[in-house]
């Protein structure tokens, strides 16, 4: 109903609140007409409208990204666009990358997991060879340059960085995750 009423507003410049109430009884009437079978025909022909219209929009996207191997590749990146945040392309922000890992191996496609942790890691210890460091973030898409941008410089040995390798390396290793200590307040580690 709120469609059809945006619909009748902007095509036919009426009040939006009318449109909305014209809209309604459009609505009541082919229900009253036409009882709950009408209702259930049309949600089954607007399911059907949804996807058959999104599909060609799931294949243009693909497309544009290259396919599938073009969609996989960015899947850690996190914005594909500079905005002056930390994350902003085209860095990778580990927390992010290691939700974006967990979540395609849960979606039961661990090849594709355990390819993009075995990059993570593979990044991580190129940097370290070269740099002596661990970084807050990294930039995914040239692996030979820094990161940089954002709000403030790249920070050095940031803990959601090494906590990621760490995690993942374990994984990598086929060995336990490392235990998660509870943190304590700074008043009882004095």
């Amino acid at each position: 109903m709120y469609a059809m009423g945006k619909l009748l507003s902007l095509l036919l410049g009426w009040d939006f609140d009318a449109s909305m109430l014209i809209s309604a009884a459009i609505v009541l009437v082919y229900i009253l007409l036409g009882g709950l079978t009408s209702a259930i025909y049309n949600e089954v022909l607007q399911f059907f409208t949804i996807v058959f219209g999104f599909a060609p929009l799931t294949w243009l996207g693909l497309r544009a990204l290259g396919g599938w191997d073009g969609l996989t590749a960015r899947l850690t990146q996190t914005a594909t666009a500079a905005f002056g945040q930390q994350w902003d392309a085209p860095n990778g922000w580990p927390p992010l990358q290691w939700l974006a890992i967990e979540g395609v191996r849960r979606y039961g496609r661990a090849d594709l997991a355990d390819n993009m942790r075995d990059r993570r890691i593979a990044l991580n210890r190129r940097a370290y060879r070269v740099t002596g460091k661990m970084t807050e973030k990294y930039d995914i898409v040239d692996v030979n340059r820094p990161a940089g941008g954002g709000e403030y410089p790249t920070q050095d040995g940031f803990g959601w960085t090494n906590g990621v390798a760490l995690a993942l390396s374990a994984q990598q290793a086929r060995l336990p995750a490392p235990p998660i200590r509870e943190s304590r307040p700074l008043e009882a580690v004095r």
